[in-house]
């Protein structure tokens, strides 16, 4: 295993190599990496030392390997990159080895969302062609745009644009400035499908009823267009949308990532959402009244929003909940695997849908952006489990185990700008608070961005630094009463 990376991570301890470079260092290397396996020569004569060393071992490792995998993702908002592993990739399938490359999005449905054949734009490209007056209505669907494109383009956009209407279940920056605000259901109060990384499609159901007006995204927008007299849009259920994915380019396997409605378990039953031990129904209405209301019939899906039904030999993705007699939660998962470790019983309904058909991408020769002189820093997102991500940032238990906003830097940089660990850094508006890490990439800073008090977004190319002489440091507690 052999590390690329920008800042520490967790796999260092077991890597047979690491190495901390900004992006552009990075890529420069992994050119040198790839001409090392096409040519043999392993002495990069062109990079530093440290970059060097790593090459060379990497090459190396690679050139012996069997079936090299060669892992990148987007996280780090640079292209060249994510081309730079392609290119590794591709030496190494032309030299006779079974190589594969795995490219991880930043977000879920990233790749399913490329799969559709009319997205062939950028965010930015979108919002420029409302600032431009090429288009006059913005839709949004829940998505906070300040988090997607600089501030000062989606200000633009929002400020050009004669109509802004947001689809969405959070109270976003977007949202207080639309025209329009409809309220969409959350992903456990909606049934969908799910495309990863490798484009395998996976059907989700819903697990609760949502309250009030609210309904998923979809049903707002065959609302919307029936107002609008735009027929076509005549999706009454979710296999009606399903089955209009599944006749479009390169979707058509969605169609067979989950059964429809109409499904049903051994001896005609529907599969429960409950446990038998979800029980007192009563109780949950007490306060209002005393008459236990009849559940919701789903027409929908296959599932019950009770305890009545069976729970055995369905498909596995279509799995409420594990239990056995004498067996407690998780501690009979056993009872529905195959084997002790093995698959679950059923079959895997998931599909891998076809690759975009999109004419072959010839080897990259952008560069990353360079740090320009000492006095402005590369920024990288540096993802944060607790408060970085939008939906679950709201939940009062994440928020408790949240850190506040902070930068990672290197101890040289640092001192050179004037702070330590616990001082604050001036970021584009915002007051951080400063970690330091000896092996971080010298001349970058990992923001941890999109948390409250962070920058939403971190535009592409250097950015200037300084200390915050009015921050104020965490206190530290010796004891908790």
């Amino acid at each position: 295993v052999f590390v690329a990376s920008v800042l520490p991570t967790r796999l260092d301890d077991v890597a047979a190599g690491t190495c901390t470079l900004a992006p552009a260092a990075w890529v420069r290397c992994g050119r040198a990496i790839a001409a090392a396996l096409t040519t043999g020569d392993l002495d990069p004569t062109e990079l530093g030392d440290a970059e060097r060393v790593f090459a060379t071992a990497a090459a190396l490792a690679l050139r012996d390997a069997r079936q090299p995998l060669i892992v990148t993702g987007t996280s780090l908002g640079e292209p060249a990159l994510v081309e730079t592993a392609g290119a590794i990739a591709r030496t190494l399938r032309e030299t006779g080895r079974a190589a594969s490359l795995a490219v991880c999005g930043s977000e879920a449905n990233s790749f399913g969302m490329r799969q559709l054949p009319q997205l062939d734009q950028h965010v930015e490209d979108a919002l420029q062609a409302v600032v431009d007056g090429r288009a006059q209505t913005l839709l949004v669907l829940q998505n906070d745009l300040f988090r997607r494109a600089d501030a000062g383009l989606v200000t633009a956009a929002l400020e050009a644009a004669k109509h802004v209407i947001v689809l969405d279940c959070l109270d976003t920056p977007t949202a207080t400035a639309a025209e329009i605000v409809l309220p969409a259901a959350t992903i456990p109060e909606t049934t969908g499908t799910l495309v990863n990384y490798e484009r395998r499609a996976q059907r989700f159901y819903q697990v609760f009823e949502a309250g009030d007006d609210i309904q998923p995204a979809w049903r707002w927008l065959t609302a919307i267009g029936r107002a609008a007299g735009r027929n076509e849009l005549d999706w009454m259920h979710v296999d009606d949308l399903v089955a209009d994915m599944a006749a479009a380019a390169n979707l058509d396997a969605v169609a067979t990532a989950g059964p429809d409605a109409s499904y049903r378990a051994p001896w005609g039953q529907r599969i429960p959402r409950e446990p038998h031990r979800y029980s007192g129904r009563t109780a949950m209405y007490a306060d209002r009244t005393l008459h236990e209301p009849k559940s919701t019939v789903d027409e929908e899906t296959p599932f019950s929003y009770s305890m009545e039904g069976a729970n055995s030999e369905q498909p596995a993705g279509m799995l409420p909940y594990v239990w056995a007699p004498g067996w407690n939660s998780n501690q009979s998962l056993i009872k529905f695997q195959e084997e002790v470790g093995g698959a679950l019983r059923g079959a895997d309904l998931s599909a891998l849908l076809r690759a975009p058909d999109v004419p072959p991408v010839p080897y990259y020769t952008g560069s990353a952006a360079e740090q320009p002189n000492a006095d402005q820093f590369i920024l990288v997102a540096q993802p944060v489990l607790f408060g970085g991500e939008e939906l679950s940032a709201q939940a009062p238990a994440i928020q408790e185990r949240a850190p506040r906003p902070f930068i990672v830097l290197n101890g040289t940089d640092a001192a050179r700008l004037g702070v330590a660990d616990g001082d604050g850094v001036r970021c584009g508006g915002h007051s951080l608070e400063v970690r330091t890490a000896a092996a971080m990439a010298p001349g970058t800073a990992a923001v941890s961005a999109g948390m409250p008090g962070a920058p939403a977004h971190l535009s592409p190319g250097p950015a200037a630094l300084a200390g915050d002489p009015d921050f104020v440091r965490q206190p530290s507690i010796i004891a908790r009463g």
